[in-house]
């Protein structure tokens, strides 16, 4: 299990830090409101990609219920993810259209590369527990994309470019994974009753992603649209560091959730005071880290940051993992979908308020103030239901 936590951490830790690398180089070429630009685009095509993902990599491990073999779960969940695709990408292009008429054909090139999430397998992998293909996998795409995205920003300088370079670790990662797997797809064999099995097993957890889309994506646009581009280009700095933390972390529970459901282990054990503490002294000490990092890029890069905001960034994806430890070890093996979209139809409501309020009088601080206080709601609720079940 250590060994698969490692492994799945670096796998799909790579896909939040190899962003951080390249963001210096992007703000340094096409300038903080350029970025800003980018960034926008780059919050639209994270809703098409959540949306598309169907959560699958999250609930993957349940789908052991399911008395269907990986090559009939593929297939329907394949049909599935391309009507989510082509209902998403015409929602999200009418608002950019609407919104930000001056990003759309950015938006309409980034999108290109996410259409290969469709065919992904990365869900069938956390199944199986195949943390080590996962790996491979991740890294080859991630380092490949990276040199494009690279290369785009330094030698072509051209914003559509990076998007779709930056972007294409999606198709990458698919190809290479259907190359070596041979897998085969025929979605006219796919029977309805099989689709309705994943559609009902799935739906749930993804009525939570949704929602919690808002949590995530919805900040970033309002900033630009009551302050400036240059407002959201800063603020995706940030951003970016709270999701690339917390997608480490979500790396160490989809192992978590995946043994918890394999071996029915007690949700006591795992609510350890001694596991817990843990967890916090992690967070503290990633925290440190990257304080020090930040300071490491201004002393080589032309990028400064206000260490008040660093610092409240830290806060938020340490409430954050903190919240996400409880809602996959305990209430996603318990099924609790419902009592979770609760919460955060609660905390999307509490964001989108205090995103639109704090954003319009405080600005970027106000964008981190507003994630921070609904993450705070949603961990505390979370515990609390957690503490409840058992």
């Amino acid at each position: 299990m250590k060994k698969n936590i490692l492994l799945n951490m670096f796998s799909l830790g790579t896909n939040y830090i190899f962003p951080l690398i390249i963001i210096p180089l992007a703000i340094n070429t096409f300038g903080m409101s350029g970025y800003g630009e980018i960034s926008v685009v780059m919050a639209m095509t994270g809703v098409l990609m959540a949306m598309v993902s169907f959560n699958l990599e999250n609930i993957s491990p349940i789908f052991r219920e399911l008395d269907l073999d990986d090559d009939k779960l593929y297939t329907a969940f394949v049909i599935i993810r391309f009507a989510l695709y082509l209902i998403s990408f015409f929602v999200l292009f009418f608002i950019v259209d609407m919104v930000f008429p001056e990003i759309t054909i950015l938006y309409l090139f980034s999108s290109i590369t996410i259409f290969f999430q469709v065919i992904s397998t990365q869900y069938l992998f956390i199944k199986n527990e195949n943390y080590k293909f996962i790996f491979l996998i991740n890294l080859i795409s991630k380092v490949l994309s990276g040199i494009l995205s690279i290369y785009s920003c330094l030698v072509l300088k051209s914003e559509v470019a990076f998007l779709i370079s930056i972007n294409s670790w999606v198709a990458f990662q698919a190809i290479i994974a259907l190359i070596i797997e041979r897998r085969s797809l025929c979605i006219f064999n796919a029977k309805f009753d099989d689709l309705k099995k994943c559609y009902l097993i799935s739906y749930k957890a993804f009525f939570s992603t949704i929602l919690s889309l808002i949590l995530v994506y919805s900040v970033q646009p309002i900033v630009a649209k009551f302050v400036s581009f240059d407002a959201a280009g800063l603020y995706s700095v940030y951003e970016k560091i709270i999701k690339a933390i917390n997608g480490v972390y979500s790396s160490i529970y989809n192992v978590v959730l995946s043994r918890v459901v394999k071996e029915k282990i007690n949700n006591s054990i795992l609510l350890d005071k001694k596991r817990l503490l843990v967890l916090i002294l992690s967070l503290f000490l990633v925290s440190v880290g990257i304080i020090f990092s930040a300071w490491v890029i201004e002393c080589f890069f032309s990028v400064k940051f206000e260490y008040s905001l660093l610092i409240l960034s830290c806060l938020t994806f340490s409430f954050t993992s903190f919240g996400n430890y409880f809602a996959a070890v305990v209430l996603t093996k318990n099924k609790l979908f419902t009592e979770m979209n609760i919460i955060l139809i609660q905390s999307s409501v509490i964001c989108l308020i205090t995103s639109v309020t704090l954003s319009s009088t405080l600005g970027l601080l106000g964008g981190l103030l507003s994630i921070l206080i609904s993450e705070i709601y949603s961990c505390v609720k979370k515990v609390n239901l957690s503490f409840r079940v058992l």
